[in-house]
């Protein structure tokens, strides 16, 4: 470190020195936890740069050193327009941990909300779809090479103005980044992270996270369903007053749905919702493979196909090119077999062509319509399957099965069919009647009153004919007391059960 080697009198140490005789630092732009950013200028390039410095405690800390290092090998790996671009990385002779990484000037994705929040907006639905399409594809070349993010959340998309967008999103913070590929490591490097121990902000951790299990890919879907949650309702799907009841919610909860009035004012597809439900399930298995295909099923539901077409559709694509591979392979090795021993890439054709075809299974689409949309649909086993606007792909059978739909406030309604062709349902649900208990209660005991009344008039009257003693006759009806009229209220709804459901994998829906 050349320069003032104290930086300026009673304030950073680091200001106004130069770092490593070529980073002159100019000006503290944020404080963290564990480090601080500065803005900084390449000596000989002179060119300014985002410079992060470990704390000064936590660089006599190897593990915390070695995390703080691998966040800019993790990023720098990556070389991916929409990461963040780490340029250098080191220890300085004073044992300071440091990287620097190119100057971004633009607002994070939180501000960006926040600012729509305080004005009473909600960000259009193409403007949402832009972002998001940008972090999926970071975040599948981050998972091409092996790296999970596992701190996602909108203050690390970060936004900034290129090639005519002002939504051009850079991908921040691998600060806690899991490498899954540690063939590259060193003999003998610990590991960073063990089994058990938590990491992550609360509103986006995956139910396994807070469960302290081996983490996977899968746990960046579940993020990133909690971030297009907040994009599009303008809330995370969970929220509590400490860090602990988050979690629970999150391994417990459903999220609130979200209003289809909501869906439209930002001209979002109402098939949204059951992407959401996927990227949000409980458990990984349940949710997209990987961070591509939920991206492109997205882009296939705005074509206007239903969530089941669109993963059929972007399945049907990764096994083409699957298949394309293979049979590459097949012809090249056919070729190469042929060539070195005449005659055996006939034989293996006759074989091939021996062997048994496929069974193959015919589905049947079936769709179920309801007025009021937004009602759950529940199949013979008392498995919730999504909500209305509801398809799916069925085997072709001549089974009779019965489907129910409920809606908070209407009466139930079943739905019976045998799948043998494609058979749409239009569904008109009956509102449950609502009963004014005060003014039935009130001219029940009016009419009471008034019968036993007369009924004491009329004794009174033949009492006195007769000359007997006058008595208030005590009828029946004046005796008993005025029934209750039963409660119409409706039974109480979870609203978990609608909107976004915990839905089993399509593939194993028959």
């Amino acid at each position: 470190m050349t320069g003032n080697e104290h930086g300026v009198e009673g304030g950073d140490p680091l200001l106004g020195t130069t770092l490593m005789e070529r980073y002159h630092v100019k000006q503290k732009l944020g404080e963290g936890g564990m480090g601080s950013v500065y803005l900084a200028t390449h000596t000989t390039l002179q060119k300014d740069v985002a410079l992060k410095v470990l704390h000064g405690e936590y660089s006599r800390k190897p593990e915390l050193v070695g995390r703080f290092l691998q966040e800019a090998r993790a990023a720098s790996r990556i070389r991916h327009q929409n990461v963040i671009d780490i340029t250098d990385f080191g220890t300085t002779p004073q044992g300071w941990a440091f990287f620097t990484m190119e100057r971004l000037e633009g607002k994070d994705l939180h501000e960006l909300l926040e600012e729509e929040r305080l004005a009473g907006r909600r960000l259009s639905w193409q403007r949402t779809k832009a972002i998001f399409l940008q972090v999926c594809s970071a975040l599948q070349a981050a998972h091409d090479m092996g790296i999970i993010h596992r701190d996602l959340k909108p203050e690390n998309i970060y936004l900034i103005e290129r090639g005519g967008s002002a939504d051009f999103v850079k991908l921040l913070d691998f600060g806690i980044a899991k490498v899954t590929d540690e063939a590259d490591s060193p003999p003998g490097t610990p590991k960073l992270t063990k089994t058990g121990m938590l990491f992550g902000t609360p509103e986006y951790m995956s139910p396994e996270q807070a469960k302290g299990l081996k983490p996977d890919h899968r746990v960046d879907i579940y993020a990133m369903g909690c971030i297009l949650y907040q994009m599009i309702a303008g809330k995370t799907p969970f929220s509590a007053d400490n860090f602990m009841s988050v979690l629970t919610k999150h391994l417990t909860e459903v999220p609130e749905p979200i209003a289809a009035e909501t869906m439209a004012d930002i001209g979002a597809p109402m098939e949204i919702g059951r992407v959401l439900s996927l990227s949000l399930a409980k458990e990984r298995n349940d949710r997209y493979g990987s961070i591509q295909e939920m991206a492109e099923v997205i882009r296939e539901v705005e074509q206007g196909l239903s969530l089941t077409s669109a993963r059929a559709a972007v399945q049907a694509k990764s096994r083409k090119w699957l298949y394309l591979a293979m049979g590459g392979l097949v012809c090249a090795a056919a070729v190469g077999g042929y060539f070195a021993v005449n005659g055996k890439a006939e034989a293996k054709q006759e074989a091939s062509a021996t062997k048994q075809p496929a069974i193959v299974v015919e589905k049947v689409k079936i769709t179920i319509n309801s007025t009021p949309v937004g009602a759950s649909v529940t199949d013979d086993k008392g498995e919730l399957l999504g909500v209305t606007p509801w398809s799916g792909e069925l085997a072709k059978s001549s089974e009779r099965r019965n489907y129910t739909l409920a809606l908070a406030g209407h009466s139930d309604k079943s739905v019976t069919f045998a799948p043998e062709e494609k058979t749409t349902f239009n569904e008109v649900l009956s509102k449950v009647p609502q009963v004014n208990i005060a003014s039935s209660s009130s001219s029940a005991a009016s009419k009471r009153v008034t019968s036993s009344s007369s009924t004491a008039k009329q004794t009174v009257k033949n009492s006195k004919k007769k000359g007997s003693k006058v008595k208030t006759a005590k009828s029946k009806s004046a005796k008993s007391k005025v029934a209750k009229p039963k409660s119409s209220k409706a039974p109480e709804w979870d609203p978990g059960t609608v909107g976004l459901p915990e839905l089993k994998n399509p593939a194993t829906q028959r």
